[in-house]
């Protein structure tokens, strides 16, 4: 976890907001590559793709709770 942790660190000093990501069906490898590949964007492509990866699992959320 502290490879984890100093890249989440690393993310959040650079972008001033935590790395988000959806991990479900992801490995630990996937999210280390994800983080560490998304690390080299620029703050607006980033906080984009955080958007997107937010509202992915809003979605995924609701249709869960509108399943039920």
């Amino acid at each position: 976890y502290a490879r984890f942790n100093q890249w989440s660190e690393t993310y959040r000093n650079k972008f001033e907001f935590p790395f988000v990501m959806v991990i479900e069906n992801a490995t630990k490898a996937d999210i280390l590559a994800a983080i560490e590949g998304r690390i080299e964007n620029d703050r607006s492509v980033e906080w984009d793709k955080a958007c997107e990866e937010t509202e992915s699992m809003a979605y995924a959320r609701l249709e869960t709770i509108l399943s039920d």
